[in-house]
């Protein structure tokens, strides 16, 4: 199968990597590991590495902050 014949997949809303969260937090990259790693912050672990759904870190935030816009 030539890759060419594989559909585009076309998702505003890809996965975030640990760099992209610490910059979307503003937070350390240390701090972003160590909250994954307790289970605080949310996250899809794919072998080693950890990826974020943007809304589910969003949704997660939220909640932190009370609700508040």
């Amino acid at each position: 199968m030539n890759t060419a014949d594989l559909p585009l997949i076309q998702n505003p809303d890809t996965l975030w990597d640990v760099d992209a969260v610490a910059h979307y937090l503003s937070a350390s990259k240390s701090w972003v590991y160590k909250a994954a790693e307790r289970g605080e912050l949310p996250c899809i672990r794919i072998g080693a590495m950890l990826r974020f759904a943007p809304n589910s870190v969003r949704a997660w935030l939220k909640r932190r902050a009370g609700g508040a816009t």
